[in-house]
């Protein structure tokens, strides 16, 4: 890593429809509500760059996997610089709603990018900065599916066969780093999924 990272890093991973934004955004409001320190972000999104460039990879049409791949990159290079660096620098928590672990399940295990290729270019754009902690939410797509609304995005629209690689994708990353991911299954109850989050977050001595 090129510069020495403080604060702490959460992130929220899964399919889609798996519950992480719900989870990430009820762990901010409680974190304020405590007085910490944190900020909230989306990735991709949030600058300028990255709302313009989401709405093309939610919703474009004909978009390329080698174009999609350096989209997200450049979303995630513009939030790493704007925001998550300074924020961490300043001893802050930062939670972010997906990560460099999707580009690595959607990308790399989803549309079979090479995963060396990703990570290097993953590295520059996030400087090498990596999560703390990333919360897992596993659910199959059938499960997700039936939390899909009418008008679904690029994402949502792929066949099963992509998502399940997608998921044995998100799997095998936290199988790898075991003491970064912590897994929850989503058909938890909403409140009992905050709760959990929670004090694992609070374990940290925040």
């Amino acid at each position: 890593m090129q510069n020495k990272k403080k604060g702490l890093f959460i992130t929220f991973e899964g399919i889609e429809k798996s519950g992480k934004t719900t989870q990430s955004r009820l762990l901010y409001d409680k974190l304020i509500a405590l007085g910490k320190d944190a900020i909230y972000l989306k990735d991709p999104g949030i600058t300028e760059l990255g709302e313009h460039i989401r709405k093309a990879l939610l919703f474009g049409k004909n978009i390329s996997v080698e174009a999609e791949v350096f989209l997200f990159a450049a979303c995630r290079a513009q939030l790493v610089n704007e925001y998550i660096f300074p924020a961490l620098k300043e001893d802050k928590i930062v939670i972010c709603d997906r990560f460099s672990d999707s580009t690595f399940a959607y990308q790399g295990y989803g549309r079979s990018v090479n995963l060396s290729f990703l990570k290097k270019i993953d590295e520059f754009a996030t400087k090498g900065i990596k999560p703390d902690l990333t919360f897992l939410f596993d659910f199959s797509f059938l499960e997700a599916s039936e939390r899909f609304s009418e008008d679904k995005d690029r994402m949502e629209n792929e066949n099963i066969n992509f998502h399940n690689r997608v998921r044995a994708g998100y799997l095998y990353l936290a199988s790898m780093e075991p003491n970064r991911f912590f897994l929850l299954h989503p058909k938890f109850d909403k409140d009992k999924l905050h709760k959990i989050v929670l004090q694992k977050v609070l374990e940290r001595n925040i």
